[in-house]
């Protein structure tokens, strides 16, 4: 008797009715977010490439890594006058020469003078990239640079960078972009894929700890 009283109730045109409209709520609402996902996705490459509009500062800083897309962006950049002084810093991965002379020697060949170059060649990660060139900031009294890295790893060195240099340099963030790195389309390859969700790991631990860079690669 009491189980026919509940189900007559549960089933009563009132209740149906509203249960009706909270599934097709919360059915409309898993359409929408499906749909709009690569919205989503892309914000987040945008997000992670963390492109600010470039304008005229002390320096251009490039930090190693990547292939040729980042000392090609910083030389393309110190040739279109956007700086007087290119800054390489990176120390060497294998035999004597060090990523910031190899760097060095490409703008050499380019045709920036040597007066116009710096190396920091030290440097084995970015946190030490961004430790070593705030020495020199200081040292040389700059007040603004230009920072380029791959866009992939951009907003992790901006932060690792802005932690260095403190509120009273200028930190101009201009990624340079890597041939293979489908920024636009990142979750649709790969590799793209990859090398995002090992940035954004790395972006969290440095949000979570406030270190520097607590996970250590370029």
């Amino acid at each position: 008797m009491y189980v026919l009283t509940y189900f007559s109730f549960a089933l009563c045109p009132a209740k149906m009715k509203k249960l009706a409209l909270i599934f097709i709520f919360f059915l409309a609402l898993t359409a929408v977010l499906y749909l709009s996902r690569h919205i989503f996705y892309a914000k987040l490459g945008n997000w992670i490439a963390a492109e600010d509009a470039v304008h005229a500062a002390d320096a251009i800083v490039v930090i190693s890594g990547g292939g040729l897309e980042r000392p090609e962006k910083g030389i393309a950049l110190y040739k279109e006058g956007f700086a007087p002084l290119l800054i390489f810093s990176g120390a060497a991965r294998a035999g004597e020469v060090s990523n910031a002379e190899a760097m060095g020697a490409l703008a050499r060949k380019q045709g920036v003078s040597n007066d116009h170059i710096l190396m920091e060649e030290n440097a084995r990660d970015t946190f030490e990239n961004a430790r070593n060139v705030a020495q020199i900031v200081k040292e040389r009294h700059l007040n603004s640079i230009i920072l380029v890295s791959s866009a992939y790893h951009q907003r992790r060195a901006l932060i690792s960078f802005r932690r260095a240099l403190g509120k009273n340099v200028t930190v101009v963030s201009v990624p340079a972009r890597a041939s293979w790195y489908q920024q636009d389309l990142w979750w649709q390859d790969q590799r793209s894929r990859e090398i995002l969700k090992s940035e954004l790991t790395k972006i969290g631990l440095l949000y979570l700890t406030h270190t520097p860079d607590t996970a250590r690669g370029q």
